[in-house]
């Protein structure tokens, strides 16, 4: 019986012992210590008695051996008598029984029934099938759309919060902000984040449906349910009547109609109240967001939104505020994001000419590989070398590039582009420079291919050269920067005295390929607002929407 309550004592537990209680522990522990029973343990090929073993354990470890005198003990008391060599059947038996519970639970385990699929599942399966989609079909078809990763979206940078932190650090963004009430509730979105400050949508009445599917693109359409077009005909009502008041007063009783959010939000910026309208602009934002259909991705460049559907439209508007806005914080990683957002919902049509300004945002942001690529892809489409914004774009960050790499053929092919560009667009120099407040040298503004008068061009290559100006003239007052266009404007002089015929002929074809004034341009001026550009607009036909 002592064998057994030491095998089961080793053996429990993974090897930990366990103390049993014990009585008369005085008289009967030494009786027991003279017991001659024998205990197989191999050591340096001998048997060792389990007497001796316990008369080591002693003298090692006084607590052990008081347990072994204990488990003697408590075997005498019982009047057990076996011999030690029977452990090992007895941990062979214990061992058995585990192995079978083992393949008992392995058996009811296998013996379970599979589970079904989800219906969330057969609900995606059965909208494609609706729209004859094949899954796999689409998913190549969107991977050759998507291929085009310069427009894919990372949504880390959608939010500016976390880059005003790299910026300024946690403490100093939170410090002014306040805590959230959990009380309400608000849906978590990627574009902006809602605040407590805002009222309840409860009902918005705006909702996303999926139109079609073609060449790998999904087109969606925003739906106004009847409640929204109330709003829509007050908002209306409101603006035939020029008081922004009632604008206001459609707010209260509708407080997330988009259109009515955008135009009061540019009242409060005319009124210079910068974080109003920026706090609306969220709004609508948050409301157009939460509207989305599920299969709506921000991340992927095959969700399409034509513009030709007036409920389409809000969406273009709130995002190209939204990034100019986020831009006067300093936040131009988030801006570069948000461009390619936008430019990703229609990058076919551009209804507002986000191509016109992407240039800026990734130079601001430094993202000089991603405005190369993005040329790069969109050369043969649409032809990004012809605009002036890229022209001139394009050499600086071959230029920026070069300075930080020391990359020397790098630097000469931005010499040569810049050359090229200054060649194509010759009124652009003096404009720039006199923006930046730099007076040139007489060699060079005295030229006859620098001295032509803007009113020459195009009116389309004026409103696209003085766009460029208004809005990259930041980029090129670095002092470096100016050197390295004066230097290439004086290499333009020389070359235009011994090769005149090829400036000819790009004058001749700027008057051909920049004829009349393309509706996309026109709308990308009137968001922009800027002054100097808008009195360049026509004024015949000044509806662009």
């Amino acid at each position: 019986m002592a064998t057994r309550t030491v095998a089961r004592l080793v053996t429990h537990r993974d090897g930990d012992i366990i103390r049993l209680p014990s009585k008369n522990k005085s008289k009967k522990n030494s009786k027991v210590l003279s017991s001659d029973t024998s205990f197989p343990i191999e050591e340096n090929g001998r048997q060792e008695s389990f007497q001796e073993r316990k008369m080591n354990s002693m003298t090692l470890n006084p607590f052990m051996s008081a347990l072994l005198a204990e488990i003697d003990t408590v075997d005498q008391l019982m009047g057990g008598s076996g011999s030690d060599t029977e452990e090992p059947a007895i941990v062979s038996q214990n061992l058995s029984k585990a192995n079978k519970s083992k393949k008992k639970k392995k058996k009811k385990k296998q013996n379970l029934p599979k589970e079904k699929p989800a219906k969330d599942e057969e609900d995606i399966d059965a909208i494609l099938d609706e729209l004859k989609i094949e899954p796999d079909n689409t998913h190549n078809a969107s991977q050759t759309v998507t291929s085009r990763s310069s427009l894919s979206v990372d949504k880390r940078f959608l939010n500016a919060d976390n880059e005003l932190r790299k910026i300024f650090g946690s403490k100093i963004v939170n410090s002014g902000r306040q805590k959230r009430n959990h009380k309400m509730h608000y849906k978590t979105t990627l574009l902006v984040q809602a605040k407590d400050t805002w009222p309840r949508m409860d009902k918005a009445g705006l909702t996303m449906e999926l139109i079609e599917s073609k060449e790998g693109r999904i087109y969606f359409l925003f739906k106004h349910s009847l409640f929204y077009q109330q709003a829509q005909f007050s908002f209306w009502q409101a603006v035939a009547s020029l008081d922004h008041n009632n604008i206001a007063g459609v707010l209260n009783l509708y407080p997330y109609h988009i259109d009515s959010l955008l135009q009061l939000s540019d009242v409060c910026r005319m009124q210079e109240d910068y974080q109003m309208a920026a706090d609306l602009i969220e709004r609508a934002i948050y409301c157009l967001e939460s509207s989305f259909h599920p299969l709506f991705n921000l991340a992927q460049t095959n969700c399409r939104l034509d513009y030709k559907y007036q409920e389409n439209r809000s969406i273009f508007i709130a995002l190209f505020r939204h990034l100019a806005t986020v831009s006067n914080k300093g936040c131009h990683r988030t801006a570069l994001e948000f461009c390619k957002l936008l430019l990703g919902l229609n990058p076919e049509d551009d209804p507002l000419g986000t191509l016109l300004m992407i240039d800026f945002y990734a130079l601001k942001a430094e993202e000089y590989n991603f405005l190369l690529q993005l040329a790069e892809e969109y050369e043969a489409t649409k032809r990004l070398s012809q605009l002036p914004n890229f022209a001139f774009s394009l050499p600086l960050t071959l230029h920026c590039l070069g300075k930080q790499q020391n990359d020397k053929k790098m630097l000469e092919e931005a010499d040569e582009k810049l050359q090229n560009a200054l060649t194509r667009f010759p009124t652009v120099l003096l404009a720039l420079l006199d923006k930046c407040g730099v007076v040139v040298e007489s060699s060079v503004s005295a030229s006859p291919h620098f001295k032509m008068s803007p009113a020459k061009d195009p009116i389309g290559l004026q409103i696209l050269n003085q766009l460029f100006i208004e809005r990259n003239h930041h980029l090129w007052k670095i002092p470096d920067v100016l050197t390295w266009l004066v230097e290439c404007a004086k290499e333009v002089v020389k070359l235009s005295q011994s090769s005149e015929p090829i400036f000819k002929e790009y004058s001749k074809r700027n008057k051909m390929l920049y004829e009349g004034t393309p509706r996309t341009i026109c709308r990308h001026v009137v968001v922009s607002e800027f002054q100097s550009v808008n009195a360049l607009l026509p004024r015949v036909g000044t509806l662009f929407y």
